[in-house]
């Protein structure tokens, strides 16, 4: 009898980490599709010049499209790559809107953007 509150106590934690794990893949997955769609989006309308950007921000954004992309692949592939795709779209956020605010000097909210996309 007092094993069994126990052993309800571990199946409970056992279920509640596969929700968390389940919520935060997809989660990380959304990210990672808008990333990609918003990218080629701006970094499109930029090569029609409907959206002013410098030549080399538009294909740094289509490159950062790309491998948002890919980490979302990679992702689907197997659930343990989590971290993986954590880490690749963090890092290649933070060095496209690093380069964003250095590069694009017409928009006066890129630094808001910027730390908004640090913290995400």
């Amino acid at each position: 009898m007092v094993g069994e509150g126990v052993n309800n106590t571990y199946k409970n934690n056992l279920i509640e980490d596969k929700d968390l794990s389940l919520f935060r893949t997809s989660l990380l997955n959304a990210v990672l599709l808008t990333a990609f769609f918003v990218g080629s989006f701006i970094a499109t309308l930029s090569l029609f010049d409907v959206f002013p950007l410098t030549r080399l921000y538009m294909m740094i954004l289509y490159g950062y499209s790309a491998i948002n992309l890919l980490a979302y692949f990679l992702l689907k592939q197997n659930q343990k790559n989590y971290f993986l795709a954590v880490n690749i779209a963090t890092f290649s956020s933070l060095f496209t809107f690093t380069v964003m605010t250095i590069t694009v000097l017409h928009d006066e909210f890129r630094i808001v953007w910027f730390f908004f996309n640090l913290f995400w």
